[in-house]
């Protein structure tokens, strides 16, 4: 290292010193693997050994002391610009025993194929790629990632969200989550991968794809039904196909609708009747322009009796207002099941006044709220915590973010 800086403060380069430090690392990386290939077979890794790696470089020795029996690698991170899939494909057949996470930016079929076949326990697969056209595919038929559970797929291209994704021939019978970001994918090929994995699949994420109809998001749960949770991020998805969707399954427990400005009241009354009984988790964030209303959302609490976790982050039409009475109280939050509420983000809603979050949190009947998350234009940061220094609930202490602090609402008792 100190050879390579010397050298490039020789040269005011920095490109070719980088150049010769990659070499360098993957050098020695393929010195360690010549070293550790025969040892790290499966049959010289006892299942009691530890999870760490050890390799020790004695001072009066220029190749490594192996500890053979502990070493295991579960994690890589590569990028096939500067990574060779040879030596990607040498690291996952060496430590097929113990590889159960693997990412990779850019990638080939060829290295892809490889690493189905050598990586049995891989568990996590991360694929992401910066060219507009993004294709999945497999050189060998028969190739398949067995043991997969979970598989993101993104795109790092400079025009996000027009990164056409193709997929073909991608074996992964056992996978539970599919989580897709940035990408353009038409009907077509979500319907391929969905139905690959009908049986299994429990979580999907859509995350910021373009180029879905509402009728394909409609099906998502036709086509997966033990689907319980939906990630449907900057979708464009309308009332109406929630509603389709609504009508496909009645086990959804985490719902994600960050950025649809389509969803109104309506749609909340959809999610109310379709997964009341079953809903822990919703998120209605980043909704400035939506018709998203404290009606909508105090008939949406009175059903769910199972939602313990609300974002309404930059709902620009809520109010939560309180009633005039002397004992004033946020009518959205008076049914039983709002009592049950654990974790209330309420960050960016312009007409949501102060006075009702010290309410929210110091309302008798709240005793199950643990965190409430606020920012908005509620003055200085040390009058807000004088404030709340005053204020106290009936039930458990509760952690209160507003603005920058972070604050504690202390119990009475």
């Amino acid at each position: 290292a100190s050879q390579l800086l010397a050298k490039a403060a020789q040269a005011d380069a920095i490109v070719p010193v980088v150049d010769d430090a990659r070499q360098m690392v993957l050098g020695i990386l393929d010195e360690m693997l010549d070293t550790t290939a025969e040892v790290c077979k499966p049959s010289h890794m006892p299942a009691s050994s530890s999870a760490d790696t050890l390799v020790h470089l004695p001072p009066d020795s220029k190749s490594p002391r192996v500890h053979h029996h502990a070493i295991r690698i579960s994690a890589i991170n590569a990028d096939s610009n500067f990574v060779p899939d040879a030596l990607l494909l040498r690291l996952a057949e060496t430590f097929a025993a113990s590889l159960v996470q693997v990412r990779l930016n850019g990638f080939s079929a060829a290295s892809l194929t490889g690493l189905a076949v050598r990586a049995h326990s891989l568990s996590t697969l991360e694929l992401s790629s910066e060219r507009d056209e993004f294709k999945i595919s497999l050189l060998n038929s028969s190739a398949s990632f067995n043991a997969l559970k979970h598989l993101t797929i993104t795109s790092t291209s400079d025009r996000p969200r027009y990164s056409l994704l193709t997929v073909d021939a991608l074996a992964t019978p056992a996978l539970t989550r599919l989580d897709l970001f940035f990408v353009h994918i038409t009907d077509t090929t979500l319907q391929r991968l969905l139905l690959r994995n009908r049986p299994t699949l429990t979580h999907l994420s859509v995350g910021y794809v373009t180029g879905l109809s509402d009728g394909a998001l409609g099906m998502v749960p036709f086509l997966c039904p033990s689907l319980t949770a939906l990630d449907l991020t900057y979708t464009n998805i309308s009332d109406a196909a929630l509603e389709a969707i609504s009508r496909q399954t009645r086990a959804i427990q985490r719902l994600v609708l960050v950025g649809n400005h389509k969803v109104s009241d309506a749609g909340l009354a959809v999610i109310a009747d379709a997964w009341g009984d079953s809903l822990v988790h919703l998120d209605l964030g980043m909704m400035r322009a939506t018709a998203v209303t404290d009606t909508g959302l105090s008939a949406l609490f009175a059903r769910c009796t199972a939602l313990r976790d609300v974002r309404l982050r930059q709902l620009d039409a809520l109010t939560l207002t309180l009633t005039p009475a002397a004992s004033a109280v946020c009518p959205v939050f008076a049914t039983p099941s709002a009592h049950l509420i654990e974790r209330l983000d309420i960050r960016g809603c312009a007409g949501v006044a102060l006075d009702t979050v010290a309410k929210i949190v110091t309302d008798t009947r709240m005793r199950a709220l643990r965190s409430v998350n606020v920012a908005g234009e509620y003055g200085d940061t040390a009058d807000l915590c004088a404030m709340v220094a005053s204020l106290r609930r009936p039930g458990p202490s509760i952690h209160l973010a507003i603005n920058d602090a972070h604050l504690v609402v202390g119990a009475l008792e």
